[in-house]
């Protein structure tokens, strides 16, 4: 998921949090905050990149087995996948173009996951996280478009949350919901229930009053 601004993805998790199928689960679901992102991206490794299954420490001469980035995410030499990225935004019959090799974002699982079994946390799109900065918000893990060094487990950026990039996405987290939650959805549902039930039993004797007279 790209091309979302942070409110984007307030305004998703709203209807998400308020859909029965995510209150009957139990969870809540929202943006990690910037420490929970990083921790989950090392996966127990302490060094620039994350650590995989078998305990290997991926390094910058590596990062291609996790990560799409600017080395590798097209097939086309850098410049000239940079330049018909740009063209695609000025070309008016871009369906006439074949643009499926054009340095960008790609499928999600294509690389080794982390020790975590978690993919693409280093590379391929920016993710945001719940972390402000002032009136910016935080994201993390670099993308398809720079230098692995960029998409280290500790480099942060912060932007406007109403911007959208075509190189900026998100990923959620979810915690399990407050007791208090569950049951103030209870008691409105319950609240719901007998306020029915009142309208029914009058609309009943409203009914019944009206048989009764002559």
């Amino acid at each position: 998921m790209e091309c979302v601004s942070w409110d984007d993805c307030q305004a998703f998790l709203e209807k998400l949090n308020a859909h029965p199928a995510a209150r009957a689960s139990g969870l809540v679901f929202r943006l990690p905050t910037e420490e929970e992102w990083e921790l989950a991206c090392r996966a127990g490794s302490t060094n620039a990149y994350c650590r995989l299954a078998d305990g290997t420490e991926i390094t910058e001469a590596t990062f291609g087995r996790v990560a799409w980035y600017d080395d590798n995410a097209s097939t086309r030499p850098r410049w000239l996948s940079r330049f018909l990225a740009f063209a695609e935004r000025l070309v008016d019959r871009v369906h006439e173009v074949d643009w499926s090799e054009t340095l960008s974002h790609k499928p999600v699982g294509r690389k080794e996951p982390n020790a975590w079994g978690l993919y693409d946390l280093h590379g391929n799109v920016w993710e945001w996280t719940e972390t402000a900065v002032g009136e910016f918000r935080v994201y993390r893990g670099g993308s398809w478009l720079i230098l692995a060094r960029y998409c280290e487990s500790s480099y942060r950026l912060w932007l406007s949350p109403s911007y959208r990039l075509d190189y900026v996405g998100f990923r959620l987290c979810a915690t399990q919901r407050p007791a208090a939650d569950e049951s103030h959805a209870e008691s409105a549902e319950g609240a719901e229930f007998e306020s029915h039930a009142e309208s029914a039993e009058f609309e009943s004797h409203a009914e019944s009053a009206e048989d009764a007279e002559p």
